[in-house]
């Protein structure tokens, strides 16, 4: 988890895409990635709150992390998280 902890880090650093971000987890956790997982990660390796992240996001996505909403949105949504953040 160390080196995908890191990697999540950095991704958010750089503005990734929050879907982008959701495969690469997808494809490297031994765990099954779930919307509260997704929370904790993104507190604790990001510095998202997880309250902030299921206010914005909570009804964007089932509970398999499909999206139920378009990806524009839910990049939107994304990124002006991280302008925020960064300011």
């Amino acid at each position: 988890m160390d080196s995908v902890a890191g990697a999540v880090g950095r991704m958010v650093d750089r503005g990734c895409d929050l879907l982008e971000l959701i495969e690469f987890l997808r494809a490297r956790e031994t765990f099954r990635l779930s919307p509260l997982r997704l929370m904790w990660i993104l507190d604790n390796e990001a510095g998202i709150p997880w309250t902030t992240t299921r206010r914005e996001f909570g009804s964007m996505f089932d509970p398999d992390l499909q999206p139920l909403t378009s990806r524009a949105e839910i990049e939107t949504r994304w990124q002006a998280l991280l302008h925020a953040r960064r300011t």
